[in-house]
């Protein structure tokens, strides 16, 4: 297990505060660009406000992750709050439709205080594409708000052509990024930790690689869930009396599959004249279970 990162120093404080992508992300595998990218430009300024005003560099100007949903722009950003030494404070567009500006204000308020006293503050404006008619609830939420050593601004978005023009000038989002789907060697990371850093229980030539390569296009959730669906045909199994209680590449096989089934055809071209298509990818075999 990496070591926690250390304690945040006070604005005061000469101390230099050092992190790593291990220490401030230990639950997050792959994502090495987009984590990088928060250490560097939130998170080591955020806890090291001293030295980070002798550079200049705040206020910090506001960060943008864009991408397809379930790529894990959400999850990343909320795994700085485990460290301990930032705390998040998440905003969507159902939260303000839920609460009025004077209770949006206050919650953000209560933060900012909090975030002087202790821990700074990241504000997280997730899905902020969606905030598009809100813009004005947005911007009333943001009045008055100081941006200083104290506070960093991280949004989330589908696409970063969608977000108000006067939300981007106010949160001066010049550090936009996208997240892509994992590559392959993120994949592999991916599916490592579902099985071997959970400990669930697989056979001894479990085919990772293989599973690896079957599933390019797949997003971070959808890789998730495929290891889940194996370990629960595992599970099922065992509990229905079956001898083999392991995990096995049989099973990645299934949900390899179910996944594939589960996915939208392409569009049909009405403009083109019928024919036949491309086969289908084959599906990922293995050898039966024993």
């Amino acid at each position: 297990m990496p070591p926690a990162p250390k304690k945040a120093a006070s604005a005061k404080s000469d101390k230099v505060v050092d992190a790593t992508v291990e220490t401030v992300f230990p639950g997050v595998s792959g994502m090495l660009e987009v984590k990088q990218a928060l250490l560097d430009r939130v998170y080591l300024p955020l806890v090291n406000p001293g030295l980070a005003s002798k550079y200049g560099l705040f206020p910090l100007p506001g960060m943008l992750l864009w991408g397809a949903t379930g790529n894990g722009k959400s999850v990343v950003v909320q795994a700085m709050a485990a460290s301990g030494d930032v705390s998040v404070l998440r905003v969507t567009p159902g939260s303000l439709a839920e609460t009025s500006t004077d209770e949006t204000q206050e919650r953000v308020a209560t933060a900012l205080s909090k975030a002087k006293a202790d821990a700074p503050l990241i504000l997280f404006l997730d899905g902020c594409d969606r905030f598009l008619m809100r813009t004005e609830r947005v911007l009333e939420m943001l009045d008055g708000i100081e941006r200083s050593e104290h506070v960093a601004v991280v949004a989330t978005a589908f696409r970063p052509d969608r977000v108000d023009f006067e939300v981007r000038k106010v949160l001066n989002f010049v550090n936009d990024l996208e997240v892509r789907a994992p590559a392959e060697s993120d994949r592999l990371d991916l599916a490592q930790h579902q099985f071997e850093v959970l400990d669930r229980p697989r056979a001894d030539q479990l085919d990772l690689p293989g599973f690896v390569r079957e599933t390019a296009g797949a997003s971070r959730a959808e890789i998730i869930q495929m290891c889940g669906d194996a370990a629960r045909y595992a599970f099922l199994r065992r509990v229905r009396g079956g001898e083999n209680v392991a995990i096995t590449t049989s099973d990645l096989v299934d949900a390899v599959n179910q996944w594939r089934s589960r996915r939208p055809a392409p569009p049909m071209n009405r403009e083109a004249p019928m024919h036949d298509g491309p086969p289908s990818p084959p599906p990922f075999r293995h050898h039966r279970r024993g």
